[in-house]
């Protein structure tokens, strides 16, 4: 079986092979991919996921958001997934459509979506943008007027995204994107909406992850959700619970709470936020 193994398994999945036969590749039964909005908790729930035993990070997808048409999303998507290995796992923002929650389903991954309250999302997004000089919309943002403006922005989209699902354009030959704009949050969250109720998708509040009198039940509902079901799993996701919530794991992982919109949101940023339909997602999010 091991010989098999090692002729169809290409060189690059060789350290998965080898991780997965010393930890038993048959604790887990399926591939994960770990979803979300952006900025809703996405290196959180990595660092949970790194910390469950014998799991393996394959890569981060979040490109996937921005390629603006579901079908080219999808190809996007079977182009980079390489390995469907159980206990391999995947990052990404995806949105939801038919044919890509059908395609998942098909590969049989255990698809988990991480979201939080989109007035939240959007004053992590302006400070991530404006303190990380890595993305492509860093200069735009640093170049603002002040935090007021970028959170205004960040709300109600730039260019051409404040009133379409855009960013750019993305070349599939040369797998090159070219970032122009931004979707506004009301957009943005519309697109992520149906995985909700997607009946093979577990949802998860951000909140309620690092809320301290829910996160252990949360951590335990991830752990039965993957199939693991024992006397001891209240230990286990103690455990991971205590290795998945250092901030120093995290690039990107910021103050780790919610409620920050209450202190930045003026009368103009919730005018604005209701303008575009914020009170009908709040609604749909439940918030």
């Amino acid at each position: 079986m091991r010989n098999i193994l090692r002729r169809i398994i290409p060189y690059q999945f060789k350290r998965i092979y080898h991780y997965y036969f010393k930890n038993n590749i048959f604790y887990h039964k399926y591939p994960v991919f770990v979803n979300s909005i952006p900025k809703c908790g996405t290196n959180l729930l990595l660092n949970i996921f790194k910390a469950i035993p014998n799991t393996m990070y394959i890569k981060d997808l979040s490109y996937a958001m921005d390629v603006n048409d579901g079908e080219g999303r999808l190809k996007y998507l079977q182009k980079k997934i390489s390995t469907f290995l159980p206990g391999s796992f995947y990052t990404g923002h995806v949105p939801h459509t038919i044919e890509i929650a059908a395609w998942f389903k098909q590969k049989k991954f255990k698809h988990i979506w991480i979201y939080r309250d989109p007035r939240d999302y959007a004053v992590s997004h302006y400070n991530f943008f404006l303190n990380d000089a890595t993305t492509a919309y860093h200069k735009e943002w640093l170049n603002m007027k002040n935090n007021s403006e970028r959170l205004m922005a960040s709300i109600i989209g730039t260019g051409k995204g404040k009133m379409e699902y855009y960013f750019g354009e993305y070349d599939c030959k040369k797998d090159l994107f070219r970032f122009e704009c931004i979707a506004n949050v009301c957009i943005i969250y519309s697109h992520f909406e149906r995985w909700l109720s997607d009946e093979n998708v577990l949802p998860i509040r951000y909140e309620n992850l690092i809320d301290k009198e829910k996160s252990l039940t949360e951590i335990i509902r991830i752990l039965n959700f993957l199939g693991f079901k024992n006397e001891n799993e209240k230990v286990t996701a103690q455990k991971i619970m205590e290795s998945g919530f250092d901030p120093s794991k995290s690039h990107t992982f910021r103050l780790g709470r919610s409620g920050a919109w209450k202190e930045e949101f003026t009368q103009a940023h919730l005018d604005a936020f209701n303008s575009i339909g914020g009170a009908e997602v709040l609604k749909k999010f439940n918030y």
